[in-house]
C-alpha cells in the first residue's frame, strides 16, 4: 500500500487516523510480560497521534473550508437563479404594461400570474378565468385558500367592487379569504368599506408587484404582511402602507 500510494493514499490515511484513536489495549493482556507490551502501544500511538496531529488537523480545516465554499456557491447559483427568474417576470409584466391590445393583454396578464404563483409555491388551482380583462382564480397560501380576483382598468377600484368580490367569498368555505390585486390601485372610498367579509381580503397593487418584481420583498412576505393588517381594514389600502 505505500509503494502504491496513488491507489492506497486515502485507505493509508484512514488507518493511520484509525490508529491514533486506538485506546484499548485489553486484548495484550493475553500475552507474555502483556504490561510492558501495552505501555511499548500505548507510547507507540501517543507517538503516532502527536506525529500526524498538525496534519489531520489541518486536513480538518481544509474540508470544512471545501464544505463552506461549496454551500456558498451553492447559495449564490440559487440567488442568481432567483434573480434572473425575477428579471423575466418583471420583463414579461412591463410587456403587458405597453401592450395597447387589451384582449391580448388579458391573456398575457393570465399567463404571468399563474408563472408568478408558481414562482413562489402558492399552488395555483387550476386555469384563471378571463372576462373582458378580469381574472379570476384560486391559490393556497399560509394553508389558507384563496380566491383571486385581478383587474386592469383604468380607472382605481371603488367600495362597490370590493363588496362584490367579498360576495363570491361568502359563498365559500369559511376560512376561505380573498385576494384583489387592482393595476389601476383603489380609489378614496374602497379604502373605508367595512365588514366581515370585507376583512377576509387582501388588497395589492401595480407597485406591490414592482416591489415583488425588484426583489425588494417576496411574495408571500408580502402577502403575510398584509394579512397580519386584516384585523385593522384601514391599514390595508396597497402593499406600501400595510
Amino acid at each position: 500500500m505505500a509503494k502504491r500510494q496513488d491507489i492506497y493514499q486515502n485507505d493509508l490515511l484512514k488507518l493511520i487516523q484509525e490508529c491514533t484513536n486506538f485506546e484499548d489495549f485489553s486484548h495484550l493482556k493475553r500475552w507474555e510480560d502483556s504490561e510492558l507490551k501495552i505501555k511499548d502501544a500505548k507510547e507507540a500511538v501517543q507517538e503516532l497521534r502527536s506525529q500526524t496531529k498538525d496534519y489531520f488537523e489541518t486536513i480538518e480545516v481544509l474540508k470544512k473550508a471545501e464544505q463552506a465554499r461549496e454551500k456558498n456557491q451553492t447559495i449564490i447559483k440559487e440567488s442568481i437563479n432567483y434573480q434572473q427568474k425575477l428579471d423575466e417576470l418583471k420583463t414579461k409584466f412591463i410587456e403587458i404594461a405597453i401592450n395597447e391590445n387589451h384582449q391580448a393583454r388579458g391573456h398575457q396578464l393570465e399567463k404571468f400570474l399563474i408563472e408568478l404563483f408558481i414562482f413562489f409555491d402558492l399552488d395555483p388551482k387550476s386555469s384563471f378565468k378571463i372576462v373582458g380583462e378580469q381574472i379570476d382564480g384560486a391559490f393556497t397560501f399560509d394553508n389558507t385558500e384563496y380566491l383571486l380576483e385581478a383587474k386592469w382598468q383604468k380607472s382605481p377600484i371603488n367600495a362597490q367592487d370590493l363588496y362584490g368580490f367579498a360576495g363570491k367569498i361568502q359563498g365559500k368555505f369559511k376560512s376561505t379569504c380573498g385576494l384583489y390585486v387592482s393595476l389601476s390601485g383603489y380609489s378614496e372610498d374602497s379604502t373605508k368599506v367595512d365588514g366581515p367579509s370585507i376583512k377576509a381580503l387582501i388588497l395589492i397593487d401595480g407597485s406591490c408587484l414592482i416591489e415583488v418584481l425588484e426583489g425588494r420583498i417576496k411574495l408571500n412576505d408580502m402577502l403575510c404582511k398584509t394579512k397580519t393588517c386584516c384585523a385593522d381594514w384601514r391599514n390595508i389600502l396597497s402593499c406600501d402602507r400595510a
